[in-house]
C-alpha cells in the first residue's frame, strides 16, 4: 500500500449529484451511478492512483480496456448501514483490483463489508508506507508487529499466494539480483520504480523499493 494523494471531488461528480437532487428531490446513492458518469469516475480514480490498486499496488488495466480487472471500492463499506451515507463521498472512493485473474481473492472484494475504525489502514494515511515490510520472496508483513497492519493484511488477504508470487516476480525482475548490481544500479532501480511512465507507476513498486532500499 502506498499513500494516495486524494484530490477534491471532481466537478462532474458534484454536478451529477446536484442534477440528480434537482430532478428526483432526494439524494442519490451509489447504485444510481451508472453509464458514462460511473466510467468517468473510474478513470479519474485510476489516474489519481497512478494506475495501481489502492491496496496491493498491483498494476491495473485502464477501465474498460482489454481486461476489466478493477472495481470502485468503498473504504468505509456502503453495505454497512453506519457508512451508507458515504457511498458517494469522494474521499471514501478508491479503485481496487479484482484479484488474480478476477478471482476476487484479495483487496476490496476480500474486504467486503469489513471495517474497523481502529484497525483498518487507509491508503490516504501519510505514514502508510512505513507500516508494512516485504521479503524478497514476496511476502508482506506488519512493520514492528503493528496491530493495524496485521489486521489489514489478514482481512484483505494481502499476503495471498497469488500476491506473494507476483510480488516475488516483480522483485526479481527489477535487477536487484543481477550480477552487476552495485550502488549505481541500486540508484537506477530506485529511480525507475519511483517514477511514473505515462502517469503510471510500476506494478508492486512499493515492494521492490522496500527490498532495494533496505538491502533485503
Amino acid at each position: 500500500m502506498i499513500k494516495i494523494n486524494k484530490k477534491p471531488t471532481p466537478d462532474f461528480l458534484s454536478k451529477w449529484i446536484t442534477e440528480y437532487v434537482s430532478k428526483h428531490s432526494t439524494n442519490p446513492i451509489y447504485d444510481d451511478l451508472m453509464g458514462p458518469t460511473k466510467l468517468k469516475l473510474r478513470e479519474i480514480l485510476y489516474e489519481e492512483q497512478l494506475g495501481l490498486c489502492c491496496y496491493c499496488c498491483r498494476k491495473l488495466n485502464y477501465p474498460y480496456t482489454h481486461s476489466d480487472d478493477s472495481h470502485i471500492e468503498h473504504f468505509k463499506p456502503k453495505g454497512n448501514l453506519k457508512y451508507s451515507s458515504l457511498s458517494l463521498e469522494y474521499t471514501n472512493l478508491h479503485l481496487s483490483c479484482s484479484g488474480y485473474r478476477n478471482q476476487k481473492d484479495c483487496c476490496g472484494h476480500k474486504k467486503k463489508d469489513w471495517f474497523d475504525e481502529e484497525l483498518t489502514i487507509s491508503p490516504l494515511e501519510d505514514n502508510v508506507d512505513n507500516l508494512f515490510e516485504y521479503s524478497i520472496d514476496g511476502h508482506i508483513m506488519a512493520a514492528s508487529n503493528n496491530k493495524r497492519a496485521i489486521s489489514t493484511i489478514d482481512n484483505l488477504d494481502l499476503d495471498s499466494f497469488n500476491l506473494q508470487r507476483q510480488r516475488k516476480t516483480a522483485i526479481y525482475v527489477s535487477g536487484l539480483f543481477d550480477d552487476d548490481f552495485d550502488e549505481d544500479k541500486r540508484e537506477m532501480i530506485i529511480d525507475e520504480y519511483s517514477s511514473e511512465i505515462d502517469d503510471v507507476l510500476k506494478s508492486f513498486c512499493n515492494a521492490v523499493l522496500y527490498c532495494v532500499k533496505n538491502n533485503v
